[in-house]
């Protein structure tokens, strides 16, 4: 079960094909007012957890790229016919 705050994250990020770095992600949730600003870390790790985004590498320790999995796309689609 993940928190309003981390679905409203997933909901952001699947709103972009392709893969977000934690920084992109982080400026984006700031710039439209979205909770979760400065804790992208924090809850990406928690949806990769329960499946829902995959980390990927980036080519730098420090650099992860992260993207919706298809389990978190179905949860987005069930929650969108509610």
């Amino acid at each position: 079960m993940i928190t309003n705050i981390e679905f409203n994250v997933l909901n952001v990020m699947s709103s972009k094909e392709g893969h977000w770095t934690w920084r992109t992600l982080d400026m984006t949730l700031h710039s439209k007012n979205i909770p979760g600003f400065s804790h992208v870390f924090e809850i990406v790790n928690k949806l990769a957890e329960e499946g829902l985004v995959h980390i990927e590498d980036g080519g730098h320790p420090t650099m992860k790229f992260y993207r919706v999995s298809e389990k978190g796309y179905q949860l987005l689609k069930e929650s969108n016919k509610d």
